[in-house]
């Protein structure tokens, strides 16, 4: 039995567009606030050239289908900043938008996410957020409230608005469904609309969300009066904290934030750090680009499905802000009626920041989330279903009603080629009902024929009731206070060792 039979089902329903590529014809359909900088025919398995200055993603995007690819600008004024944003129109199309987001603070359409995006045969959109600059730059944010709003949302949001409006036109017919995917700021950019703009996206996929962009995370992680300023990393992230410390200075993304974007200027040096500024942060939101919503029914009662996700190992985006996110997000949903068995979060031990695992763990980690896929490729080879793969496992909860409860990550002996498969395991669903494979010990019995236990089938998933599930986490939290004061040194080897508290 083929193990492809939702992309199979997918392209079988593509319908082959009368293109027309012109200037001419797409200006026509093109909305009238709207400037046109391109329009560029791709022949099947070509390659998109990025326009240069496109400084947050220069990657070319290779192997297309055929394609009308569009650069376009929306002018700005007093109040609003100018953006721009890109849509990929594939001739054959399924009759779906997809929209990918962006990461850190990267300036720039990210083509090369679309390029990914295209050969499930979505028509594709993204933004350049109004501005153009590296994902570690925030230079540009500098007294320019207008650029932060466009970085907060409103470029997003209105790429959305005036992306619909040109695939509508282009193919003659509405779209039927209409999906989003982003990781990290990406992640955040989903749940923004998630909270404010219902009519955007029938589903939204949501990886290691920075949310809580006016927190920064910062070491001690409490004010003087001990209130929390941000959620921890977890054990396990250790490779990643070479970004955040023992480097002899804080990260360049906060840094940035404080100096440019809090408008504190580039002279202003870290040391200087105290308390006030994460009043004055929090004070500004600036961009309002805070997800801090969090009463997420409305969403919901309409219909809408959101999809979360965060690695375990992320040392970028801590983990312990999207368990943070996820109570946050219970509370307001019951005290309006809501349930949270609707809001999907899923842990994946061993996963870094979106797209990464450390070379010495391997971790199964590929779901095919935006930015894991290598250029040129898409989905999980092999396995193109909604098991594997989080887009169409989102896909078929929309528009088939099936709820995924797990979603089976890969690792691969070479992550570029993805050739050959090391391990598979499922991605638990985290919610009351069931327990993470990190509460499961070792002695717990597998099934009776043993097969090898890098096969995905092997993982036991047992159903717990609460009490059970607390004697585990007791159990669980026991084990690990005796790291509860982490003191990580380098160790002979170049790595970290951690010392128990005596």
């Amino acid at each position: 039995m083929t193990k492809t039979f939702l992309i199979t089902s997918i392209l079988a329903t593509l319908a082959r567009a009368a293109i027309d590529y012109t200037w001419d014809a797409v200006s026509a359909i093109t909305p009238s606030n709207v400037s046109l900088s391109f329009v560029q025919a791709i022949p099947e398995n070509g390659t998109f050239v990025v326009p240069s200055g496109n400084t947050g993603w220069p990657t070319n995007p290779i192997h297309l289908p055929e394609l009308c690819a569009v650069g376009a600008t929306v002018p700005g004024d007093t109040q609003n900043g100018t953006f721009g944003f890109g849509p990929f129109l594939p001739v054959q199309w399924n009759g779906r938008t997809l929209t990918v987001g962006n990461g850190g603070l990267a300036g720039g359409v990210n083509w090369v996410d679309m390029g990914t995006g295209v050969k499930y045969g979505h028509a594709v959109l993204s933004t350049d957020n109004g501005h153009n600059s590296t994902s570690t730059d925030a230079s540009w944010s500098y007294q320019n409230p207008a650029a932060q709003t466009n970085l907060g949302g409103r470029a997003l949001h209105e790429t959305v608005v005036y992306g619909k409006e040109i695939t509508e036109a282009f193919y003659g017919t509405e779209p039927a469904y209409h999906y989003y995917q982003g990781c990290s700021t990406g992640g955040r950019q989903g749940f923004k609309e998630a909270e404010m703009f219902l009519d955007d996206f029938d589903g939204v996929i949501a990886g290691a969300p920075a949310w809580w962009t006016s927190h920064q995370q910062i070491c001690p992680y409490t004010t003087p009066n001990s209130t929390l300023f941000f959620p921890s990393w977890l054990h396990g992230s250790e490779h990643f904290w070479s970004l955040n410390i023992d480097s002899g200075n804080p990260n360049i993304i906060g840094l940035g934030y404080i100096q440019y974007t809090l408008g504190l200027g580039a002279t202003w040096n870290w040391r200087d750090y105290n308390s006030s500024i994460q009043t004055l942060s929090s004070t500004l939101n600036a961009g309002q680009a805070d997800a801090s919503d969090y009463n997420l029914t409305p969403f919901y009662r309409s219909g809408k499905k959101l999809i979360h996700y965060h690695g375990m190992s992320d040392g970028g985006i801590a983990t312990g802000a999207s368990y943070y996110l996820y109570k946050e997000i219970d509370r307001a949903m019951r005290s309006s009626g809501g349930e949270l068995d609707e809001f999907y979060l899923f842990t994946d031990s061993g996963d870094g920041h979106c797209v990464d695992t450390a070379t010495y763990v391997n971790a199964p980690y590929y779901i095919a989330g935006i930015s894991m896929t290598n250029n040129g490729q898409y989905s999980v080879p092999g396995y193109q279903d909604p098991k594997h793969d989080v887009l169409l496992a989102l896909m078929n909860w929309v528009e088939n009603g099936t709820a995924p409860k797990a979603i089976i990550g890969t690792a691969y002996e070479n992550f570029t080629t993805m050739e050959k498969i090391t391990r598979q395991r499922p991605i638990l669903l985290l919610s009351a009902n069931s327990i993470n494979l990190l509460f499961v010990p070792p002695s717990h019995p597998r099934p009776r024929n043993n097969p090898p236990t890098n096969a995905a089938e092997t993982i036991y998933v047992e159903e717990l009731p609460l009490g059970a599930i607390a004697a585990r986490v007791v159990e669980f939290l026991v084990d690990q206070a005796k790291y509860k004061n982490v003191d990580v040194r380098k160790s002979a080897r170049g790595g970290t060792r951690r010392l128990p508290v005596s």
